[in-house]
């Protein structure tokens, strides 16, 4: 199915050019007001591949990027599928956060004001009626055309999950967590050598004849116990955080295909000491 075409948006910024005073654009969704990640670029005169960076990089909750924030894909005027984000209010000032300076200040507060004056705007309309929306060619229209959109991001994101699902299925477990042999594929490590390292280094020790970590890493791992035949077994794991401080170690940049709020773990100041 085609992504839907794109609407006008503002020519992208010179971020080294002259000032220019743009309003700020707030678009309805679904009967929500949202803001475009391209306009807010071109407002603040960034670049979008920045502020697209930025809205990957946002330290927030899984559950607040959930409702605050919509990536999609349209097509732009030459047919080329671009990524776009969608934001709430919420999500606006949250990601505004990082976009300092007096301009900046006073654009944030008109954008503000603009959501606001949106929200007012949706909620002074009366309800649509399902029946009389039926009889209306035009509200019948835009009702499907709406659906349509819907199922359009849906079908984008079950396509861009399933790698994910793929990942997840293959290597990690029910919690999140790596064993030590798939933590070790994930890192580009053979499994032997890594499970070594993790020994020889003093991360973890043998206790009863199962590996477990030292208490000065114990953030870095999750300890599962079993009973077989009314005896503890312990298994490690190692946790997302754990598997960011290894990536480090071990030079790897980007963990593939890893859990998102992982690859948003910060490097600085995560020393096992």
């Amino acid at each position: 199915m085609d992504t839907p075409s794109a609407p006008a948006y503002p020519a992208q910024p010179d971020p080294a050019g002259p000032a220019t005073a743009l309003e700020p654009i707030v678009r309805e969704h679904d009967g929500a007001a949202w803001a475009d990640s391209r306009d807010v670029a071109a407002g603040f005169r960034k670049l979008h591949k920045d502020v697209l960076k930025a809205y990957r990089n946002l330290a927030c909750s899984e559950e607040f990027r959930r409702r605050n924030f919509a990536p999609f894909y349209i097509k732009d005027l030459t047919g080329e599928s671009l990524s776009h984000v969608r934001m709430t209010k919420n999500g606006f000032a949250f990601l505004a956060l990082g976009f300092t300076g007096a301009e900046a200040a006073a654009f944030k507060e008109a954008y503000i004001t603009r959501f606001d004056a949106m929200e007012a705007e949706l909620r002074g309309r009366p309800a649509v009626d399902p029946v009389a929306a039926l009889n209306d060619p035009t509200q019948l229209r835009n009702l499907l055309l709406g659906y349509s959109e819907r199922m359009i991001a849906l079908e984008a994101k079950v396509e861009a999950d399933k790698p994910k699902a793929a990942f997840y299925d293959r290597f990690v477990n029910a919690d999140g967590n790596y064993g030590l042999q798939n933590a070790a594929r994930v890192l580009g490590q053979p499994p032997n050598k890594f499970v070594q390292h993790l020994k020889g280094d003093g991360y973890l020790f043998y206790q009863g004849g199962s590996l477990v970590p030292k208490v000065q890493y114990r953030k870095y791992f999750d300890v599962k116990c079993t009973m077989v035949d009314d005896k503890a077994r312990y298994q490690t794991f190692i946790t997302p955080l754990g598997m960011q401080y290894f990536a480090r170690k071990f030079g790897v940049d980007r963990l593939p295909l890893c859990d998102e709020q992982a690859q948003r773990v910060h490097f600085a100041g995560e020393e096992a000491h």
